[in-house]
């Protein structure tokens, strides 16, 4: 496939759907406002238990896609995605919702 059509093929909302889970959790918690009422911290900085998670799904998808010898970037991308969620769905979850402000305690409060 050309560049143009996996550009193309990005857009699709399987793509489009599989990029947002993968990054909510990075995203989020690097935007100082969302940060801010969603963590409760005064800082938008990962410690060090999100940083050793990210690193690991770094080292592990380059593992993956080196073995799977995935060379274009829809290949890449597919093969990246679970293991991308499975580490927001660990981030997500270690997140300390109950001792801060968490969006869910405002709505139903």
């Amino acid at each position: 496939m050309s560049f143009k059509q996996d550009v193309k093929l990005l857009f699709t909302p399987y793509y489009i759907f599989n990029i947002i889970l993968s990054l909510s959790y990075v995203i989020l918690k690097r935007t100082p406002g969302v940060c801010n009422y969603l963590f409760a911290t005064d800082t938008c900085e990962f410690d060090g238990r999100e940083t050793e998670i990210l690193f690991f799904l770094i080292i592990v998808v380059a593992m993956r896609t080196r073995k799977a010898g995935s060379v274009s970037m829809i290949n890449y991308l597919s093969s990246s995605f679970i293991y991308t969620k499975a580490a927001n769905l660990i981030l997500w979850f270690s997140a300390d919702f109950f001792n801060g402000n968490h969006l869910w305690n405002n709505i139903y409060m």
